[in-house]
């Protein structure tokens, strides 16, 4: 990106004005979005899609379980977040 510095927290801004130049250069554009994570889709396909543009949003309604499992070493010999912690137990997240 010539003359911009790169920003993670303006990535949507660029998405945005990237596809909004695709869109001057091509008025029969087909735009796809894809995510598993996102809340506001309809906020999304919005900014996919620009001002004056419709477009249809296909999603599953799956019920999902989660189950979180804790490990504990038997002794913190360092500061975990020096990296060590997560070494030492490399083992157990294996098993």
């Amino acid at each position: 990106m010539s003359g911009t510095n790169y920003c993670p927290q303006r990535g949507g801004v660029q998405t945005e004005l990237g596809l909004a130049r695709l869109r001057g250069l091509n008025h029969g554009l087909r735009i796809w979005g894809l995510s598993a994570t996102l809340g506001n889709l309809e906020q999304a396909k919005q900014a996919l899609l620009g001002p004056h543009r419709t477009g249809r949003l296909i999603h599953a309604d799956l019920s999902k379980q989660t189950v979180v499992e804790t490990l504990i070493p038997d002794s913190i010999e360092r500061f975990a977040w020096q990296g060590h912690l997560g070494l030492k137990m490399l083992l157990p997240v294996i098993s």
